[in-house]
């Protein structure tokens, strides 16, 4: 009887692993952003990330408006559709985080007055998107 060598099925298996986990690493920043927009962002030296579920409000430089990755036509039709967001979460009403995506180029008085009418109409945890700054900059 003909011994079974367990390289000769652990090393095939073991190299499917090994390349599972790099395309998970290459995938893995496109899977952390909620939004698809693309955004310069400032930069800051102290971020934090969270992977929980969030709105995002995105200001581009050309004056365009985002809710999500819905294209929106002006504030006052966004900020009604992020109370309508807060609201239909039965199980903590205005408790979801809104996250302020703004290039780093836009007016940033616009960009706060977005952030005074999202707290205004209920929202408890509002944030502003940063790319963290490398240490030689």
């Amino acid at each position: 009887m003909k011994e079974i060598d367990i390289g000769e099925k652990l090393f095939p298996m073991a190299g499917v692993a090994l390349l599972v986990l790099v395309i998970l690493i290459a995938a893995a920043p496109h899977l952390m952003t909620k939004s698809a927009v693309k955004a310069d962002l400032p930069k800051a030296r102290v971020i934090e990330a969270d992977l929980e579920d969030n709105i995002s409000i995105t200001l581009k430089s050309d004056g365009s408006l985002y809710l999500n990755n819905t294209k929106i036509e002006d504030e006052d039709s966004l900020i009604k559709l992020v109370k309508e967001i807060e609201e239909s979460d039965t199980e903590m009403p205005y408790y979801k985080l809104v996250v302020i995506r703004a290039d780093k180029e836009i007016d940033w008085g616009k960009v706060l007055e977005i952030f005074d009418q999202v707290k205004k109409c209920g929202c408890k945890r509002v944030a502003l998107a940063v790319v963290k700054r490398k240490e030689n900059e």
